[in-house]
């Protein structure tokens, strides 16, 4: 029997086009779509849908926002205070020359809506929900932890290896991120919340994180589970703090501790 061929993922081929992959990945991926019509047929597409969006930014927002005062200037003006750099590709597109604020973020999200609905039919995308990115979908995995004192999380080390999660808890996971199994080799289904913060193997705390997608991966969340769990019992962070910060948005948690925008 011949093997089925290997294809990028739909959230690969996200990230990919939105620049938030290392060079390393993102010179795998583009070799890859040389040698692949699907993948490449495939984002074509999501670069055309993304064009879409951008262009409806640029007919309906800025006759929306025209003036020179109020919310137009004031979004320009926090933009303007953004680093430019720093915000995904598809973003920058869409302000050119700005960075990204929350509020620009939310406008797009509106506009994009609409856009995206079309794009992620059958196929093209298969779902908005079936794209896993670094920080997991809230309404799947919004954490879960059991009561733990410090005397039975801190004598263990820092690095101890999380417990092992089942096959069939791994498959569930899968299943309701819309993924298949066969992606697994790219996946951890990883705690949101370690156990050595108290983390539970509830299916409400485990989703799939990827390993090597972005440089927000596996890798670099271990590393904020090691620093939490430092913190944690060296009294400089109280357990609850550590826990609602990991499980609410590890990313900003890792910058914060790390005081560094990528993983070091």
């Amino acid at each position: 029997m011949i093997p089925e061929p290997v294809h990028l993922t739909d959230e690969e081929l996200l990230l990919l086009a939105d620049g938030e992959i290392d060079r390393a990945a993102e010179k795998s991926f583009r070799e890859h779509l040389e040698l692949c019509a699907e993948c490449e047929t495939r984002m074509r597409e999501l670069q055309a849908a993304i064009d879409d969006v951008i262009a409806l930014h640029h007919t309906e927002l800025d006759a929306q926002l025209s003036s020179s005062t109020g919310p137009r200037a004031q979004l320009k003006a926090q933009l303007e205070a953004q680093d430019a750099n720093k915000a995904p590709f598809f973003l920058r597109r869409l302000v050119p020359g700005y960075g990204v604020s929350l509020l620009a973020a939310l406008l797009i999200g509106i506009m994009a809506a609409p856009v995206l609905k079309h794009y992620v039919q059958p196929g093209n995308l298969q779902a908005s929900s079936r794209v896993t990115l670094p920080i997991p979908n809230k309404q799947l995995t919004p954490g879960a932890t059991r009561p733990v004192k410090l005397a039975e999380i801190c004598p263990a080390a820092s690095d101890d290896l999380d417990p092992s999660v089942p096959a069939s808890k791994r498959r569930i996971v899968f299943q309701e991120y819309g993924m298949t199994t066969a992606a697994e080799g790219k996946y951890q289904v990883d705690y949101l919340i370690n156990p050595q913060l108290g983390g539970t193997d509830d299916i409400r705390n485990l989703w799939p994180e990827p390993y090597d997608a972005t440089v927000w991966n596996a890798h670099a969340k271990d590393a904020l589970e090691d620093r939490l769990h430092q913190m944690v019992c060296s009294g400089q962070l109280d357990l609850a703090s550590a826990q609602d910060q990991i499980a609410s948005d590890w990313i900003s948690a890792y910058k914060r501790y790390f005081r560094t925008p990528q993983p070091v």
